[in-house]
């Protein structure tokens, strides 16, 4: 399963679209507060997260995934429409794996689940 989180519903329908599109399971969430029963209870084996949300951004979920879920070791994906170097590095420190700058296309949300997920059904 792969699991969107993003506080744009048109981002997270074309998230839902693309990834189900290769077969795979999708589940799309608005906010941080609302992600964290979803990552405990499903373990997704991919995330999507958006950076810039309202209350507690991506980064800041990010960290706190990595430091109160230390089994749960799954890739995070950051999205955002700064494409700056220092946030790059700011995503990668706060334990994201890799970093989409918005929009994004199709064949990229494709890549990564490729690359990320090569064994897993529909991502090859």
């Amino acid at each position: 399963m792969i699991l969107g989180i993003d506080d744009d519903p048109l981002i997270l329908g074309f998230l839902a679209t693309v990834i189900r599109s290769q077969d795979m399971l999708f589940v799309g969430v608005e906010n941080a507060h609302d992600a964290i029963p979803v990552i405990k209870r499903d373990e997704p084996d991919l995330i999507f997260l958006d950076i810039n949300m309202p209350g507690t951004d991506g980064l800041e979920l990010c960290r706190s995934i990595r430091k109160n879920l230390p089994d749960y070791n799954s890739p995070v994906v950051f999205l955002t429409a700064d494409h700056s170097e220092k946030i790059l590095e700011t995503a990668l420190a706060a334990g994201g794996n890799d970093y989409m700058v918005k929009p994004v296309s199709p064949d990229g949300i494709i890549t990564r689940i490729k690359h990320w997920l090569p064994e897993k059904p529909g991502a090859e």
